[in-house]
């Protein structure tokens, strides 16, 4: 739980890549002190990130998250969400590109036919794919077909407008 709310009292600075790569690097020092001296290395208010972290101003959202992740099946790490479809575990490039590839095939589609660049996610998910077969092979989507995520003011990276949306809920070792 620290480790979370130290990325989100970095996030609050605007600096949660940078604490998430801090964290990402050193996976197996992930202690209070190590925290704070990473926090203290990439430039944070210590003032702010201290008062966040002895308060715990952000347990109460990560507890959110972590029940979201869990209720659209994130019941692991990683877990990624392709455009709302499922894809979970540590798989091949080759999962994600096929994946990606078909999502961004079915964007394209929906540009041609009108849609606005900003409102491409939303029709995405109105016109969801039937979900995939049962039987489905490693890397493909879930059975469970596409589902909603919020993405909210979560950290990002890219493009708002980007053709395909891509959802990690994970955690550090």
């Amino acid at each position: 739980m620290e480790a979370a709310e130290a990325a989100m009292a970095a996030n609050a600075q605007g600096k949660f890549w940078q604490m998430h790569d801090k964290m990402f690097e050193n996976q197996q020092k992930l202690d209070r002190a190590d925290l704070d001296g990473y926090a203290q290395a990439i430039g944070l208010n210590m003032g702010k990130y201290k008062a966040a972290m002895d308060g715990h101003a952000y347990k109460s959202q990560i507890e959110t998250d972590s029940k979201a992740g869990t209720a659209v099946g994130a019941n692991g790490t990683p877990a990624f969400f392709i455009n709302g479809l499922s894809l979970s575990g540590a798989q091949p490039f080759e999962a994600f590109k096929a994946i990606i590839d078909s999502e961004i095939k079915h964007a394209d589609e929906l540009i041609k036919k009108g849609t606005p660049m900003d409102k491409l996610y939303e029709a995405e998910m109105a016109s969801a794919k039937a979900p995939a077969p049962a039987a489905a092979p490693p890397g493909a989507p879930s059975p469970q077909g596409p589902v909603e995520i919020a993405v909210g003011d979560s950290p990002v990276k890219g493009p708002k407008n980007a053709p395909v949306t891509i959802l990690e809920f994970s955690d550090f070792q």
